[in-house]
């Protein structure tokens, strides 16, 4: 029997890690279309500001964030942003729809990110 964290070996993105924090449509859709065709999704939630298509728009939160899967994390205190540069080290692609300058705000800077992984898309 499968676990629930065993990622599914298929498709063209297989083997690609993919952190996500981008509610709403887009950034869930764009990060499902990496999860339907094999890459493994992580999408980070703030825990003050739930995702908003959880309950109000009926099966679209399952439709959105399907092969994701999630953790709720608080990104600018220290140790959600410990927590956050640990995952950012392992991933190949990190998808984000925000306001512009709040990354920078919490000393996440694209540079900042690059530090930690040169690679990172």
């Amino acid at each position: 029997m499968a676990k629930s964290q065993d990622i599914p070996k298929f498709g063209v993105c297989q083997g690609i890690k993919v952190i996500t924090n981008a509610p709403s449509v887009a950034g869930p859709f764009a990060a499902s279309l990496f999860a339907d065709n094999g890459a493994s999704v992580i999408s980070l939630e703030n825990p003050d500001i739930p995702e908003m298509s959880r309950n109000q728009f009926g099966n679209t939160y399952q439709m959105m964030w399907r092969n994701h899967r999630c953790l709720t994390l608080n990104i600018p205190s220290p140790e959600g942003k410990k927590i956050f540069l640990e995952l950012i080290e392992e991933a190949d692609v990190f998808l984000e729809a925000s306001v512009g300058g709040k990354w920078d705000a919490w000393g996440l800077s694209d540079e900042v990110l690059w530090e930690h992984n040169p690679k990172l898309v």
